[in-house]
């Protein structure tokens, strides 16, 4: 079981936001992640993808399941 959003997806390396989405549509499918949206975050390159682990690294987004 993961313990946060943060360990699972901020330490994680992507090639690009496809692979992101995939990677949480798969935890959405699988009931694995619940999200409370309150904004949306457009990812567009791998600097967009640092800024989100930097972001998330000060976060404490839980999972729970």
């Amino acid at each position: 079981m993961w313990h946060s959003a943060k360990e699972y997806i901020a330490n994680r390396e992507f090639e690009n936001k496809e692979e992101l989405e995939k990677v949480v549509n798969q935890l959405l499918n699988e009931g694995g992640l619940i999200i409370i949206p309150f904004f949306f975050i457009c990812v567009t390159t791998n600097a967009s993808l640092a800024s989100i682990r930097a972001w998330m690294s000060v976060m404490d987004l839980e999972i729970w399941y």
